[in-house]
Parts: structure tokens; sequence; C-alpha cells
């Protein structure tokens, strides 16, 4: 799932943050399951595009 929001070589991650203007980051793999983190700063508005 993360795969989709990051895309090839950081692609879409990256489209996002400059379109949104937000901060975006994506922590570890969280022990033994698949699930990650994901923290999103930002304006009000920059949260809601992102």
């Amino acid at each position: 799932m993360i795969g989709s929001i990051i895309g090839r070589q950081g692609t879409k991650i990256n489209e996002i943050r400059q379109v949104s203007g937000a901060q975006i980051k994506i922590g570890s793999q969280l022990d033994s399951t698949s699930d990650r983190h994901v923290t999103i700063t930002g304006s009000p508005i920059s949260i809601n595009l992102a």
C-alpha cells in the first residue's frame, strides 16, 4: 500500500508534496507488520490537499 503513495523513485510523494505544500514523513515498518506511520504537517489547506 505504501508503494502506491510513494510511487516509483518517490515521484508520487514528491508530486503530492509540491502540489499541496505539506510535509509528508513515512516511518519505518512497525515490528512484524507491514504497517507504517504517515505524518502529514502543514497548514490545514495543505493537509487537506495532501
